[in-house]
């Protein structure tokens, strides 16, 4: 944590910057699973490799995923004390 920086303001950094990957990520997954569709078409039982709900369903798991992932190391940075962390530098 910067010295100065109150624990929310190092949140919400870390934060941001899962949220710019997310931003990126999904649109990107979603052109290539779109892309990759007509490839599985032939492992597909009785579903369309179109469905907008399975797409919906794995682009939220994958944000819930991503936010997690982003705020368990956030809830850590934001217990360091400053001081300690520059002792280790």
């Amino acid at each position: 944590m910067a010295l100065g920086a109150q624990r929310g303001d190092v949140a919400r950094f870390v934060l941001r910057e899962a949220g710019i990957f997310l931003v990126v990520g999904v649109p990107i997954g979603l052109a290539l699973a779109f892309a990759a569709s007509r490839f599985v078409r032939g492992f597909l039982y009785e579903l369309s490799p179109m469905d907008l709900r399975v797409h919906l369903v794995s682009v939220l798991a994958m944000v819930v995923v991503g936010a997690l992932a982003a705020y368990l190391p956030a809830r850590r940075a934001m217990r360091v004390d400053p001081m300690v962390a520059l002792r280790h530098e």
